[in-house]
């Protein structure tokens, strides 16, 4: 459950862009997401 409402509508936009600029989007959030994990790792 998504409590923050600009996180939900932000997926809900992103849920109607074209398949081509979802995986962009999508492979820039698990970049992010991966580097943060990273980066926290190693503190």
């Amino acid at each position: 459950m998504v409590k923050d409402k600009e996180v939900l509508q932000r997926i809900e936009d992103i849920s109607n862009l074209s398949e081509e600029k979802k995986k962009y989007i999508f492979d820039f959030i698990d970049m992010c997401l991966r580097d943060d994990k990273t980066q926290k790792a190693y503190k």
